[in-house]
Order: C-alpha cells, then structure tokens, then sequence
C-alpha cells in the first residue's frame, strides 16, 4: 500500500502515516520497498 491510501482509509494526514510507519519499520512490523513516489509498504519480519 502507498501512503495516501492508508492515511485515507484510517482518515489521517500523510505526515501522521509517515511518522507512524518509520516507527512500525523500525520495530520491524512493516518493511518499505522502494523510494521516492514508488515506495510502497508490506508486513515486515515480526508478523510473518
């Protein structure tokens, strides 16, 4: 998922998704795949 869709499903501000994504990648919930405008988001090695 992008940024946009999940700030739009759960109705917060890109800026929130984003602090609360690093944090969910830094405890290794979430792993980020790309950069810039592709960078997309999956469960990460603490949830498989």
């Amino acid at each position: 998922m992008k940024r946009y869709e999940i700030g739009s499903e759960i109705g917060v501000s890109k800026v929130t998704v984003l602090r609360k994504i690093d944090r969910l990648v830094d405890m290794n919930f979430v792993e980020k795949i790309g950069k810039g405008p592709a960078t997309r988001y999956r469960l990460g090695k603490a949830l498989k």
